[in-house]
């Protein structure tokens, strides 16, 4: 008898979701259930004929729980949480975007402009667009965007200290607004012209740029006509690359699927006014659930994320599980109708050929790359010696300014990608003004003590320094008895010159060299070689990550220093004063009057700020 079988005769009836458990009551999968107690049966009951891998699952689960729910929304609604929150390893797990590049326009300022963005922040008046499957296909969109339209790309406080056009406004690029060579509300009628290309509605913006035209035409504005003749050209080209064949100027997103050996590859179409706008890909391994009940977990997780453009149709290759309850929940969150279709015949069959055809193409780049990631991991354990290759690599390094607000980062690396979940960042503890060594041994030794991480100890530990700093992690793996982890350490150092040369200067080349424990000599890498290119990679963002914590306390030191303690300022109008003027030498020399029309700030507060810096007799500016 299976473990959780005797559980199933006293489960409800009513809808609601499971969470199976494995060892130590790890969670391994949740799952929505119009009926909990049928839908466990039919996975205790499974039988020669079920989906294969289901069989693979329940031998893994050794115990259960669930939680009643009202209605088949909340159902999946609790699902999409519980997922988010265990992260089951059998589940559709997709990643939020937060890494993605989107394009976001502040609609509050009098001149907006585009900014690609990573971790968007929705706020009342900005609009936010993506996210973009790569950097370059939304450098490629935010150009074609610059070509059409000329708008600002200065910074904020690039735009504000301005008093004439920049260089960009003599090549006809911008408008000249920070000079207000335009009108805030002509320049706003490009921006509004700009989103809507970005939200697929091209031929909105042609109707009225075919109008524009023609009045300027009739009023003898040539040279006007024609910029307005050039630019829609320019948006019709973009949009006949962009036509789908079939396709009848709807707005729809479209699904391919594709499996094979265990791996699924999902292919996303955005389709907006016939013109395919988007194509996006979603690889998924250890799959153990049938794909029409994956293909409903992916629906759920990918458009109930906040901000999420939901078209009214969206066209899939196979029926989904509980698609009435979908459409319904869909509803409610674009607060309008969405239809799951899944055509047999015609035009919209096609355009799911063609996703298919897409969601096959993506796997196979993506099995392409494994291949040369598994290449390159194969040559690092090679040179250094290694057991076996290095699927997860960890990093770890030190940065301080004269032994002050010392920090560490560890970044880690699993089959060759960067996996920042594994990321962490350490203060550092000892005495200010201890050596490197001091520092990298207390950071190592705070990793490698905690007792729960011995489970996922790297193959490789890496070390950004030479010899003594791989010396300390030898130390520290040593104390803590800790076997079976290679280290190596990566140092940069100057390129040797040939005897009578010149000695090296400041313009003269440095190499990387690696160093192994018990070898006086460094690693000969090609000097091209893809495995000394992916450790380099790995100790950069080592190091990037490890500046970028120094610098941020840095900078909350200094804010401390000089705004802390000031009457009236407040940890919200501190932030505040920081993000409108950018630093503190710009709010120490602003006025009164700029002070005032700072977000949050009263006439007493921006009086109080001014005299902390300006203390004359006690009299006020």
């Amino acid at each position: 008898m299976h473990p959780i079988e005797e559980l199933i005769p006293h489960l409800p009836v009513q809808p609601g979701v499971y969470l199976m458990k494995g060892e130590e009551g790890k969670v391994l999968y949740v799952g929505k259930a119009k009926n909990l107690r049928a839908r466990l049966r039919s996975y205790v009951g499974a039988g020669a004929d079920a989906y294969p891998k289901v069989r693979f699952l329940m031998a893994k689960v050794k115990d259960l729980d669930h939680i009643v729910t009202r209605t088949e929304k909340e159902a999946l609604l609790l699902e999409n949480t519980l997922i988010k929150r265990h992260r089951p390893r059998y589940n559709v797990d997709l990643r939020d975007d937060k890494t993605y590049l989107h394009l976001m326009v502040d609609r509050n300022h009098p001149f907006p402009r585009f900014v690609p963005v990573r971790r968007p922040q929705p706020k009342p008046g900005r609009l936010i667009f993506g996210p973009y499957s790569s950097g370059g296909a939304m450098r490629d969109t935010l150009r074609q965007i610059h070509r059409m339209y000329p708008l600002r790309t200065c910074s904020d406080r690039e735009f504000q200290s301005r008093k004439r056009p920049c260089l960009q406004y003599q090549m006809g690029r911008c408008s000249g607004s920070c000079a207000r060579e335009i009108s805030a509300e002509k320049y706003n009628e490009m921006v509004d012209q700009a989103v809507l290309i970005l939200q697929g509605r091209s031929n909105e913006v042609l109707k009225i740029l075919e109008k524009e035209m023609k009045d300027s035409a009739d009023n003898m504005r040539f040279e006007e006509a024609a910029q307005l003749r050039d630019r829609i050209a320019g948006i019709r080209l973009t949009m006949e690359r962009q036509r789908v064949v079939g396709s009848q100027d709807e707005d729809q997103d479209v699904i391919g699927f594709y499996e094979e050996a265990g791996q699924v590859e999902i292919a996303l179409l955005q389709v907006r006014e016939g013109s395919l706008v988007e194509r996006r890909g979603f690889p998924f391994s250890e799959t153990v659930i049938p794909p029409a009940e994956l293909l409903r977990s992916f629906l759920l997780q990918y458009y109930a994320q906040p901000g999420r453009s939901i078209p009214p149709e969206i066209l899939l290759p196979m029926e989904v599980e509980d698609r009435e309850a979908v459409e319904d929940l869909f509803f409610d969150l674009r607060d309008g109708p969405c239809s799951l279709k899944t055509p047999k015949r015609g035009e919209k069959r096609h355009l799911v050929s063609l996703a298919e055809l897409n969601a096959k193409s993506l796997y196979e780049e993506h099995l392409r790359d494994d291949r040369r990631r598994l290449t390159v991991l194969e040559e690092i354990q090679k040179k250094l010696a290694m057991g076996k290759p290095p699927r997860r690599i960890e990093c770890f390094d030190i940065s301080n300014l004269r032994g002050e607000l010392a920090v560490g980062s560890r970044v880690v690396f699993q089959e060759g990608l960067s996996f920042q979940e594994g990321y962490r960042r350490y203060k550092i503890r000892v005495p200010i003004g201890a050596d490197d060594y001091g520092m990298m041994y207390e950071v190592l030794y705070r990793r490698f003590s905690k007792g729960e991480e011995h489970l996922d100890l790297p193959d490789l530990l890496l070390i950004d320094g030479g010899k003594g700093h791989l010396g300390v992690a030898l130390k520290v793996l040593e104390d803590l008895g800790i076997q079976g982890v290679q280290v190596a350490g990566i140092a940069k150092a100057r390129k040797r010159q040939p005897e009578g040369t010149e000695p090296a200067s400041e313009a003269d080349p440095w190499v990387d060299r690696v160093f192994l424990p018990g070898r006086s000599n460094p690693v000969n890498f090609a000097a091209h070689s893809k495995a000394l290119h992916l450790l380099q990679q790995v100790r950069d963002e080592a190091h990037r990550f490890a500046i970028t914590y120094h610098r941020k306390l840095r900078s909350d030191a200094m804010s401390r220093s000089a705004l802390d303690g000031i009457p009236e300022i407040g940890p919200k109008r501190k932030k505040a004063l920081l993000d409108a003027l950018g630093d503190l030498e710009r709010i120490r020399k602003a006025s009164v009057e700029e002070l005032r029309a700072v977000d949050g700030m009263s006439e007493r507060a921006a009086r109080s700020l001014w005299n902390h810096f300006h203390p004359v007799d006690g009299t006020q500016g």
